[in-house]
């Protein structure tokens, strides 16, 4: 297991930290996570293993639980 960290601003915002979801999209399954850390710069959220040569991963955040 690996984890993905992503950088910006805002995340915590007018917002609890139990709102923010991290969403993949792995060879078009949706899996949703809760991230592990949440700070106002950046997130960091546990991502799954990509087992064969080619798979895709599109990342993306919620702010409002979905």
């Amino acid at each position: 297991e690996f984890q993905v960290v992503l950088r910006g601003s805002g995340f915590t915002l007018g917002r609890t930290k139990e709102s923010v979801v991290c969403s993949y999209v792995v060879n078009g399954t949706t899996i949703n996570e809760k991230p592990m850390r949440v700070e106002s710069d950046f997130m960091l959220c546990p991502a799954p293993v990509l087992h064969e040569v080619g798979q895709t991963m599109d990342v993306f955040v919620s702010l409002n639980k979905g």
